[in-house]
Parts: structure tokens; sequence; C-alpha cells
């Protein structure tokens, strides 16, 4: 039995048991939480999306579908309901992601010197850059960074915090029109370019310069979309397309958009869920699976061995440290807040394409289910005991992706 067995008719006859017995009534008698972002919208009036899918499944087959027994969300309910001509409430703004948003380009290769120094980028956690950068004091804590590296999408997430300082800094110039807008190339001699005036040399010349330092922490949102999206398609995104500095705004809802279309699940839920808590008067709290240090790593291999807590045995190099609660929230490795999960395992629960509910029962979104590696894990129990903090934690990320839509 699937969501393709629910008609309009017992959608609309689930609709009229939640008239009849009121929506908290409804929700607790079948055991789902209020949706949080898909509401149906009916004769003005609104119904929560996964809860009425459910109880339709029950009116049209005899057997109703309780909140673990499938996955809300685009790709699911809402593509059922639309399909019988239901229509959905906008997105409350208090649910929406901040519009402010920025490329950046992690400079670990970065060419355009400049200052003729790199910067301590790490993708997943900080980003570096100084008052002579474009845009350099415009970004700002809440809003969103996503990373690339000239040719590809990294990641995205939500700074926390920006640290500011000032240091001296040696500042390369074009020895002819004194910007330090110039490139640096390997193959082709002499080894520097001037972009402004064209003018080719051997070296720059350099002149020291106290300049203003920002460095952003934003690991507590990250989410990995590496190869998502490639540079033509990030620059298409930015609200000037033809920028070349290296923090570019981007439009934000435009790119929301383009992930949902390169993706599958609703990767930027995390993103959204940590934007919503750094503003105050959140209701969701973002549970992450981190990849822990080496570490925390060798303690999990000690405690369970070289077994993924969804498949069993594996090769050792396969499997990574992952923590079930916000390593940024917490602070220390918390001894029963991991698990060892293999690689793609890792990414598909990150993004709630996999989740855990009470039982200990492996739960695959119905999208990723037409890969047999995949489907073959959905209803498998997990293959390592589970403490019961491990159990909160896991119910904590259930309740982020499956108990509502």
């Amino acid at each position: 039995m699937t969501l393709a067995d629910v008609t309009r008719e017992s959608v609309l006859k689930a609709i009229g048991e939640c008239d009849e017995l009121g929506q908290e009534q409804f929700l607790a008698k079948h055991g789902f939480a209020p949706a949080r972002l898909y509401k149906i919208q009916y004769e003005e009036r609104e119904y929560d999306s996964k809860a009425i899918v459910g109880v339709a499944h029950g009116y049209a087959t005899g057997k109703i579908l309780g909140a673990a027994h499938f996955s809300g969300g685009q790709a699911t309910v809402v593509r059922t309901l639309e399909a019988l001509g239901f229509t959905f409430s906008p997105t409350p703004k208090s649910n929406a992601a901040p519009r402010r948003a920025w490329l950046v380009m992690t400079k670990t290769e970065y060419r355009r010197l400049g200052g003729g120094e790199k910067y301590d980028d790490d993708a997943a956690s900080h980003y570096s850059w100084d008052s002579n950068v474009a845009n350099s004091r415009q970004v700002s804590p809440g809003d969103v960074i996503v990373v690339w590296d000239q040719a590809d999408l990294i990641g995205a997430s939500v700074i926390e915090r920006i640290d500011h300082g000032e240091k001296n800094k040696p500042i390369g110039r074009c020895p002819e029109c004194a910007t330090t807008n110039y490139l640096e190339r390997k193959t082709i001699q002499p080894r520097f370019r001037c972009y402004d005036c064209g003018h080719e040399f051997p070296n720059p010349t350099f002149t020291d310069s106290t300049v203003k330092t920002f460095r952003t922490t934003h690991d507590q949102g990250w989410v990995d979309l590496a190869g998502a999206l490639d540079a033509k398609q990030l620059r298409a995104l930015c609200v000037k397309s033809y920028s070349q500095n290296s923090i570019r705004e981007l439009r934000w809802e435009d790119f929301t958009a383009a992930i949902k279309g390169a993706t599958p699940g609703e990767p930027l839920t995390i993103v959204e869920a940590t934007s919503t808590q750094l503003a105050g008067g959140h209701t969701i709290r973002p549970v992450r699976v981190r990849l822990g240090q080496p570490a925390f790593r060798a303690e999990l291999l000690r405690r369970y061995g070289a077994n993924c807590a969804f498949t069993g045995p594996s090769p050792e190099v396969a499997l990574e440290a992952c923590h079930l609660y916000s390593y940024a929230e917490i602070g220390v490795h918390d001894d029963e807040g991991g698990l060892l999960l293999r690689r793609d395992l890792h990414r598909l629960f990150d993004h709630g394409l996999i989740a855990v509910n009470e039982l200990g029962t492996v739960d695959v979104a119905e999208e990723i289910r037409k890969y047999p590696l995949y489907d073959s894990l959905h209803g498998a129990s997990l293959t390592v005991p589970m403490t019961k903090k491990q159990t909160v934690w896991l119910q904590r990320h259930w309740q982020e992706w499956r108990a509502s839509a």
C-alpha cells in the first residue's frame, strides 16, 4: 500500500473527520504533529497535510498510515495532494529563511592574491576576509553564507557570529596603475597580469597597510551540497551575475528553488531551522549529524567495532563518526551521543531522507526507495543497541523530518 491509493474522496472524508473532531483532537487521535510547512487550503480553512493523507489512506484502503509509516514533504504528501487537485497555503513568513545571503569563494586555491597571502578558511565552519574585499562590511550575523570554489557549490549555512580584528598586511599592487586587481598565471610569463590596465609584470609592488579582519563562525547550520550546482548556475543566481567579487550577494529564494530542483529531499531545512533558532523565539531545534573528531571516532570504534548502525559490518575507512546532536550547541563530545554511519548514509540522514522511529526501525523516504540499495534498508532494525540518550536524540531528528510536513 502506498500514497497512490489515496483518492480525492478519501481526502475529503479525512477533512470532514477533522472538522468534526477539531484539529487538536484529530491530531491526537491519529498521532500526528501539526504541519510545519505544508497546510492544505480547502474552503477557506487550513488542514495539516501529512495527518490528512495518513487518515485518507485509511478511508481509501481500510488501513490508516501513522506518522512513522511514511515521509511528509514536497516529494510525497504535497505531490499526492496536488495531483488530486488540492492547493496549499503560502509558507508562513516566520518559517521562511532569511532573505540576505552571500555567495563566498573559498580561497584555498584563490589566485587573485592582492595581499599576497591566503586565508585560513574551512568551508564547513569559518570564513575569513579583510576590509580590502568588496562587501566586507555588509555581511552580518544571521545572514546565509553559501560557499563555492570557483567551479562548484560546496555547501551552505547561517552565520552565527563574526569576529573582528585588525592587522598589518602587505598589499600587492600593479606597478603600472597601483590597483590590486591582478592575477597570477601559472604557465604564462610574465607571471602577473593586471585586470584593470592589462599590464603584465614579473612581480607586484608591495606596500604595508593596516586592515580590518573578519572571521565567521557558521558550523551549526552547515549543510554539505557539494556539486549540487556549478559555477554557471551560481553566477546566474547572484544579484549581480557579472560580479567578480569573492563575496557576492545571492538571490536566496531563487537559490533555494534551484537546490530543490537539483537535490533529493529538502537539505536547506537545517539552514532554515538554524536561522530560526539564532533569531530567537524558535520552536524548531536543529538536530545534526556531524563528522566527529578522530578521538571521538576512535571511541565509537572501540564501543561498536567496525559496524554501521544501519547496515552492520563495514570497512573502517568507510565509516564516519556522527554526532546525534548539534555539537555547536553542546560544545563537548558525549560518549553516548554518536553512532558510526557509512558516508553515504550519513549524508542521507543529515538531509532527512533516512530517519529512525521510536522502535529503532529505519525509515527511508519514498523518493529514494527507487534505489534497491536504500529500499532494502526500509523497515530494518538498527544493528547496534541504543542507549536512552541516543533514543532521545534520534527522536528529535524524527520530529524534525517525519512528525510534521
